[in-house]
């Protein structure tokens, strides 16, 4: 990526990089019940890798995802 160490430290005391961060703190929990890869959308719904059979299906699963409320 070539960056140096200190360009990220600087950056992680941003408040792009808190941002960034907190919006983490939200999935993290939600996606350990699965492992990796894990969807979330709108920070609740986690979709499970099974259930993708094509990367059509995980674009109509994320749409109808992020309709609910």
């Amino acid at each position: 990526m070539n960056v140096s160490k200190a360009d990220f430290e600087n950056f992680l005391k941003t408040p792009e990089a808190a941002e960034l961060l907190k919006s983490y703190e939200i999935a993290n929990p939600i996606s350990q019940n699965y492992g990796t890869p894990a969807f979330v959308v709108n920070g609740k719904y986690q979709i499970v890798p099974s259930a993708i059979n094509s990367p059509e299906a995980l674009i109509e699963i994320t749409k109808e995802l992020s309709k609910q409320k």
